[in-house]
């Protein structure tokens, strides 16, 4: 499955160049506790939906990493995820995608 992680131009490169890192939020989610890892979506996302950068990357992974590391919620019409970097990390073909 192709998914999508928006980020920075300084950031991507670092992404491309070594690998994903971890970070921690709350993803504009009604959580207590932050989650830690790499948010990721089915379709390229932007500001309106919570994302900040001007680079949009993307990447092949399987299906069922995706599915464990969802996060469902009503009324939306995209899926996302919460994927542990190390996870990311094993699947390396980025793209910096052209919008």
């Amino acid at each position: 499955m192709k998914v999508y992680h928006r980020t920075t131009e300084a950031n991507a490169a670092g992404i491309v160049a070594t690998e994903f890192r971890d970070g921690e939020g709350r993803y504009m989610l009604d959580i207590d506790e932050p989650l830690r890892g790499v948010f990721v979506s089915d379709r390229p996302l932007d500001i309106n939906e919570g994302t900040n950068g001007e680079t949009l990357l993307s990447l092949e992974i399987p299906d069922q990493l995706f599915s464990e590391h969802e996060i469902v919620e009503e009324g939306k019409p995209y899926r996302e995820a919460i994927i542990p970097a190390v996870a990311l990390n094993m699947h390396r073909t980025l793209t910096i995608e052209e919008e």
